[in-house]
């Protein structure tokens, strides 16, 4: 009997990747402040790095499944994930790369990314991982162990940030702690769902539809979660959803 998988790790995508060479910037649909810029590598490089991260992972067995995680969110490749333009990037230098990789191609912001992986997890294997790494920037780490990981009940002894930022300045980086802290963090202390006006906007401009989307992530799953993906936050954004979710406890040997 096949042993039973606890570990997953999770890539979150950042852009669409079109083309041959992966290095290549011009293969990348990158946004501006993702460009190269004098000294400034573009960041494609990093998201790069973090496909090759979770890569090693799987490899050296560290986990036992790989997701990359993000949605249709360019008008401009409307017909291809993120996610599996990661995937492509990969399959590019590793062409035998396809065990124990699954393709997550919803999400649009980082809530997202780390609770559509979980069930997708659970619709692959018909169980929910036990452990969780999520690859991404360093300095998105407390919004995903402050807020993503308590609003979904995930135990924080059970999840890990492995974090790997582009080469900033140190002016680079005081700018962009600042900004994330003012424009993510900040805003999903106060809509911990991202349903409210502000981050649901931006998951309309990435193309999220929840009429369709929904329905395939609480495909097969228990009422509780299908409830928790459309759950808000309650009167003012901040209530953590009211029902036991069926990860909180120890897993099933």
């Amino acid at each position: 009997m096949e042993r039973r998988k606890r570990s997953l790790a999770i890539v979150c995508c950042h852009a669409i990747y079109e083309g041959s060479q992966p290095t290549d910037e011009n293969n990348w649909r990158l946004q501006s402040f993702q460009r190269s810029s004098g000294l400034k590598p573009g960041e494609h490089l990093t998201f790069l790095q973090h496909i090759e991260t979770g890569i090693g992972l799987l490899d050296s067995r560290a986990v036992d499944a790989l997701v990359f995680s993000g949605g249709r969110t360019n008008p401009e490749a409307p017909e291809l994930s993120e996610a599996q333009s990661y995937f492509n990037a990969l399959r590019y230098t590793r062409r035998d790369a396809a065990n124990g990789i699954l393709l997550e191609g919803h999400a649009t912001d980082s809530y997202q990314n780390l609770l559509f992986s979980i069930l997708l997890f659970r619709q692959t294997y018909g169980y929910y991982p036990h452990e969780i790494i999520v690859i991404t920037h360093a300095f998105k780490k407390n919004r995903f162990l402050d807020l993503h990981a308590k609003a979904i009940h995930w135990p924080s002894n059970r999840i890990r940030v492995l974090g790997i930022d582009p080469p900033f300045s140190e002016t680079e980086l005081e700018s962009t702690i600042a900004m994330e802290h003012r424009h993510a963090y900040l805003p999903f202390s106060s809509d911990l769902y991202g349903t409210g006006e502000v981050l649901n906007k931006k998951r309309v401009n990435r193309r999220w539809d929840p009429k369709v989307s929904i329905p395939e992530l609480g495909n097969g799953l228990e009422d509780c979660v299908k409830t928790l993906l459309e759950w808000s936050g309650g009167v003012d954004g901040t209530e953590i959803f009211p029902q036991p979710l069926p990860w909180e406890g120890s897993p099933m040997s």
